[in-house]
């Protein structure tokens, strides 16, 4: 017995033809008969008496047609609530991101909602450390940020690499720097440097040039614009990684340089999605994850 064999009963009760039932079901009239003929001799009861007027139901098929009929309706309803179930699913995503990245997945966050306008989409921006605390409270799915040994290693915490960034440094056009293929830390020791406001950004490079002398910051700020218009004006320059640049548009006008940084202990940063492992993976977020890897 299937599932198809009781909606055909059922149709072909409502409608007095299998002819009828057959079109309002779009399968063939032929099939229709196979099928109730197949049921009848499983059941070893006949459901209908055919005749050239039409098919009725024989008292035996009554009331197998009337327990078909429940079974359909029960059946109508589990469909609506797993229905109601995927799409309750798909409604909420909640990201948080690492805020040098929001530009370089605008044009990912943009084919999302417009390609998934049934799904709500959160993003809020925060630095690394509070991406990390916020998945483990479980008040965001999945953080975008760079990928650090602590994340790795963290047992609570599932994450994939999309990219490498190299390091840059960005100058005015008009710098003595522009014109280098490639520069140093002892190149940027008496250059102005205005730096990101983040806290392992800081720390990172104070430790780092520790090793060739002291670091003349001009300026923090957690103002991309300002750090940009610095930097265009020649006032600063900035160390960052390449994949913060993108859609940058000083550079894409040629108003700043981007150059390669050597000999600098994080030459390449790993940029990827880290999500709290013991929660289940929704539909929203692997929607979100396979147009992340085609941006990326």
């Amino acid at each position: 017995m299937h599932i198809e064999q009781l909606e055909y009963i059922v149709e072909i009760a409502k409608t007095g033809s299998f002819s009828v039932a057959a079109e309002n079901l779009h399968v063939t009239q032929s099939g229709i008969s196979r099928s109730i003929g197949k049921l009848e001799e499983e059941l070893g009861i006949k459901i209908f008496n055919r005749s050239r007027s039409g098919a009725l139901p024989t008292e035996e098929g009554k009331t197998l047609i009337e327990k078909a009929y429940e079974v359909i309706i029960k059946l109508q309803e589990f469909r609506k609530s797993a229905k109601i179930q995927s799409f309750q699913a798909l409604r909420d995503l909640k990201i948080s991101v690492y805020p040098l990245l929001i530009e370089s997945i605008f044009k990912n966050l943009s084919s999302f909602t417009e390609d998934n306008p049934h799904i709500q989409i959160e993003i809020k921006e925060a630095p690394s450390h509070i991406i990390i605390e916020k998945i483990k409270k479980k008040s965001v799915d999945i953080g975008l940020t760079y990928i650090t040994k602590q994340i790795l290693e963290d047992e609570e915490l599932e994450s994939e690499v999309l990219l490498n960034s190299k390091a840059k440094i960005c100058v005015s056009k008009d710098s003595p720097l522009a014109s280098k293929e490639y520069l140093t830390p002892q190149n940027l020791l008496h250059q102005s440097i205005i730096l990101y406001d983040s806290k392992e950004m800081i720390e990172e490079m104070h430790y780092f040039f520790k090793k060739y002398g002291k670091l003349n910051v001009l300026c923090v700020t957690n103002n991309v614009n300002l750090i940009r218009q610095f930097v265009a004006e020649g006032l600063a320059i900035c160390v960052t990684y390449d994949i913060f640049l993108r859609n940058n548009p000083y550079i894409s006008s040629g108003k700043v340089i981007p150059i390669d940084l050597l000999q600098y202990s994080n030459t390449s940063l790993s940029i990827g999605w880290v999500r709290l492992k013991e929660t289940k993976i929704t539909k929203s977020t692997n929607t979100f994850l396979k147009y992340l890897k085609d941006q990326f």
